[in-house]
């Protein structure tokens, strides 16, 4: 399928979105912004931005959103 391959593509020429923090979004997934943001929002490395700030997402991001598996717990025996 020609859409499928050409989405693909796409996707592997987009560049690794930044890692955020937990209360903040890569900054090319935010799509439209709030207009009256709210009055405390959360202290986001660069790149990234609150994402109370967020009005609209982008439906296919800018960037390659790259996503950890949690590591589970060690459990210990006694």
């Amino acid at each position: 399928m020609i859409v499928s391959r050409t989405l693909a593509a796409w996707a592997d020429e987009r560049p690794d979105c930044p890692e955020c923090p937990p209360a903040c979004v890569p900054e090319a997934t935010v799509e439209t912004q709030k207009m009256t943001p709210p009055e405390t929002l959360p202290e986001c490395p660069s790149g990234c931005l609150p994402l109370a700030i967020a009005k609209t997402l982008h439906a296919e991001p800018l960037c390659q959103i790259t996503i950890k598996e949690a590591k589970p717990e060690e459990e210990t025996f006694q």
